[in-house]
């Protein structure tokens, strides 16, 4: 019960993201893939997606600092 991805205040944040922030932190992140792959995946440019993982991390913070 402890594993569910509920329980986990980073998967959950995550999960709540908005979709296009949600994949592009996973590529980057946890994927480790560069900004111009991200960039064809979500069919945008190179400054779209570090504006949109900026966005994301920020809304992540945000979310995450009463466990910080």
């Amino acid at each position: 019960p402890g594993d569910e991805p509920g329980h986990h205040p980073r998967i959950a944040a995550i999960a709540g993201l908005p979709e296009n922030q949600r994949v592009a932190i996973v590529l980057r992140r946890y994927e480790g893939m560069p900004y111009e792959e991200i960039a064809k995946v979500l069919k945008t440019s190179v400054p779209a997606v570090k504006s949109i993982i900026f966005r994301a991390r920020s809304a992540l913070k945000e979310s995450l600092k009463r466990y910080l």
